[in-house]
C-alpha cells in the first residue's frame, strides 16, 4: 500500500545489490545497510478448505468469515473439509538477502525528510477487515546514520468498501 510523495522530499534509493551499494560508498554518498525482520503482524495463518460436494477449494481465516454484502459466512465441518493449515507472509520481496541499504543523495543533511519509493522495512500500512495491508513506500528522517520511518502517514490511510 502506497503513501506517495505528495511533499515532494528528497527521494532515496533502496538497494539490495552490494556492487551497486559499494560504488554509492566510492562515490561518498550517504548511507544506511538495513536487516531486514519480519513483523509478525504480517504473518498470516488461513484454512484451506475443500467443498464435500462440489469439490470447491477456498483460502478462509477462519470457518466463520465476515464478507461485505453477504454478511457471516460458515463453513461448516459438515460441508468443508479441512485440507490444510497454510501460513504466509502479507509482503513479498522479489529479491533479497536479508538486507537492503538505503542510498542517500550526498547533499543530504541530518533532520532531512525523506521519501523511501521502495521499503525496506517491514510495516504494516492499513486493515480492512481481515486483511492486513503492508507498506511499501514511506516518508522519514534521515538523522545522519539511518533513516528513522514516520508512522503518521499510514494513519491517514483509510479503506472504503
Amino acid at each position: 500500500m502506497k503513501v506517495g510523495n505528495p511533499n515532494n522530499l528528497i527521494e532515496v534509493e533502496t538497494c539490495y545489490d552490494l556492487r551497486r551499494l559499494n560504488k554509492a560508498i566510492e562515490a561518498g554518498q550517504p548511507y544506511s545497510i538495513v536487516q531486514i525482520k519480519k513483523n509478525p503482524d504480517l504473518e498470516r495463518q488461513n484454512l484451506l478448505l475443500k467443498h464435500r460436494t462440489t469439490d470447491k477449494v477456498v483460502l478462509v481465516e477462519s470457518r466463520t468469515v465476515f464478507a461485505q454484502h453477504q454478511g457471516r459466512i460458515e463453513y461448516t465441518h459438515e460441508e468443508w473439509e479441512e485440507i490444510g493449515v497454510v501460513k504466509g507472509y502479507a509482503r513479498t520481496r522479489e529479491r533479497h538477502e536479508g538486507w537492503g541499504a538505503y542510498i542517500l543523495p550526498s547533499y543530504i543533511r541530518p533532520d532531512d525528510r525523506v521519501y523511501i519509493a521502495d521499503l525496506i522495512e517491514d510495516i504494516v500500512a492499513t486493515t480492512f477487515w481481515s486483511n492486513v495491508y503492508p507498506a511499501t513506500d514511506g516518508e522519514g528522517t534521515w538523522d545522519g546514520e539511518r533513516i528513522r520511518v514516520d508512522m503518521k502517514p499510514y494513519q491517514r490511510l483509510t479503506m472504503i468498501g
